[in-house]
């Protein structure tokens, strides 16, 4: 999965204000260029660079040659414009212009460092209260490892201090009694998995190298039907008003309390759809 866009949404555009955005080497995870501006102006520095700028333009380019396309990280977002210009200028200066791409020195963290397209998702997503999820899941809080840039399924599935006894529970028809795994970053739910079969840490092939492997865990997982992904992916968890927060451990288990009264006819619709 490429987690790549172009712009931002426009309810993402009036929640970002000014910000402090970072043009990164994927293959490398380095930052070769630091700006500040609203609305799409990440966006447009790759495709529209701006003019006089010769070296972010050969830099760009001598990326796309060897088939790499540069990434959009946003440093800090929320701000007006005389804060965003004296952060870049922090920024670039820690960093000593001389290592970036920039051409001149900036004008003058509750939001830290985010990929745009996670950022996007965060700031845009519809609300959900957990109350209204009908399946028993498992939630993993996973800002350490997507800090670290590893994928979505590996910070997700690995490697977590869980119950064995809890994990593989199972229903009377003996599947797993908690089927789904969401990735969370804050309370929003970025991506969701079909949890198939629990095993020790360090098991399965991974990006990831886990450090303790004591009573920790990981999962293989499959994709989500379209019908569960429309039902949580890129929500916003919400629990009584308020934005759904992160446990110590990483980890929180979601069971279904009540059914809500479903007849036994769409308790078999529902069954179907997965």
């Amino acid at each position: 999965m490429l987690n790549n866009i172009e712009s931002f949404s426009q309810k993402t555009i009036k929640k970002l204000n000014h910000y402090v955005y970072a043009l990164v080497n994927p293959a490398d995870e380095t930052i070769f260029y630091v700006g500040m501006g609203k609305g799409n102006r990440g966006f447009n520095s790759i495709k529209k660079i701006p003019k006089g700028n010769n070296e972010l333009k050969s830099k760009i380019k001598g990326l796309r040659a060897e088939g790499i396309e540069p990434r959009l990280d946003i440093l800090r977002y929320g701000m007006e414009k005389e804060t965003a210009q004296e952060v870049e200028a922090a920024i670039i200066d820690s960093f000593g212009v001389s290592n970036l791409s920039n051409e001149i020195r900036g004008i003058h963290t509750k939001q830290g460092r985010t990929r745009a397209y996670d950022l996007n998702i965060q700031l845009g997503g519809k609300l959900l209260n957990i109350e209204d999820i009908q399946d028993n899941v498992i939630l993993f809080f996973c800002h350490k490892a997507l800090a670290k840039h590893h994928n979505y399924y590996d910070s997700t599935r690995q490697f977590w201090k869980l119950s064995e006894k809890r994990i593989k529970k199972t229903t009377d028809t003996d599947e797993l009694f908690y089927k789904y795994a969401f990735t969370m970053r804050g309370n929003t739910v970025l991506e969701v998995y079909r949890v198939l079969e629990w095993f020790s840490a360090g098991t399965t092939v991974s990006t990831r190298t886990p450090g303790d492997k004591k009573n920790r865990w990981e999962f293989i997982g499959g994709n989500v039907s379209p019908n569960i992904e429309k039902l949580y992916k890129n929500k916003m968890l919400f629990e009584k008003d308020s934005p759904l927060r992160g446990t110590q451990g990483g980890a929180r288990y979601l069971e279904i309390k009540t059914i809500n009264k479903m007849t036994e006819t769409e308790l078999k619709e529902k069954s179907n759809e997965r």
